[in-house]
């Protein structure tokens, strides 16, 4: 698990480099004219590496399933570099701690606990796919209040995924520890890491002060 969370680590890392770079380089200020433009094919390039990491994940080789998952690391970073851009700072680190906390949290129930969340869990990695992209879309495009149900749903689906994902890791490893290949431990990471975007971009959309 160790393995897995460092995967998730440097993934974190490379993504806040990458919009860093986007943020302060002159040869990405073209992005910025037109944020929302910028975004939108940004977003299809993402959903599109995605889909070729999960095929890559299943048919091809641990060194293209690594570079999509880089591919994919480096267009989140773009993607948050423009998004950053609606929310002030403040509110953008205060939704990062509320974020990293209650990932903490639900991360340690999930490997903790000995109640079975296959069912649940089963339904959530199917959404997890999407989720990243239905976030953003959300945060660019705000839903009618009447939506609230939905929403309150969306944020309580997106806190459970921590525990969910953490919880299937754990059973890969308890089940063949010598199966944990470096493919299976880059596999893993990578879903934490999207889970904690996706709880990350929910709360933002909730609790971040637009500029």
């Amino acid at each position: 698990m160790a393995k897995v969370y460092g995967v998730m680590a440097l993934a974190l890392l490379w993504t806040a480099l990458v919009m860093a770079t986007t943020l302060t380089h002159p040869f990405f200020a073209p992005l910025f004219d037109d944020v929302r433009a910028s975004m939108a094919w940004i977003c299809w390039l993402y959903f599109l590496v995605g889909w070729l990491m999960l095929i890559a994940w299943t048919r091809w080789s641990l060194s293209i399933f690594a570079a999509f998952c880089f591919l994919y690391t480096i267009g989140m970073g773009l993607l948050l570099a423009l998004l950053f851009t609606f929310f002030t700072e403040q509110s953008i680190a205060r939704v990062f701690l509320l974020s990293a906390g209650m990932f903490g949290l639900m991360s340690l129930y999930g490997y903790t606990t000995q109640q079975n969340l296959a069912t649940i869990r089963n339904i959530g990695l199917m959404l997890l796919c999407g989720a990243v992209l239905v976030a953003l879309g959300r945060l660019l495009y705000p839903s009618p209040t009447g939506w609230w149900v939905l929403e309150g749903g969306g944020i309580v689906l997106f806190a459970f995924m921590p525990a969910m994902v953490n919880q299937h890791i754990k059973e890969v490893y308890l089940e063949d520890p010598t199966s944990a290949d470096a493919k299976t431990v880059l596999w893993g990471g990578m879903l934490l890491y999207a889970t904690f975007l996706v709880l990350f971009l929910e709360l933002l959309r909730l609790f971040g002060e637009r500029e």
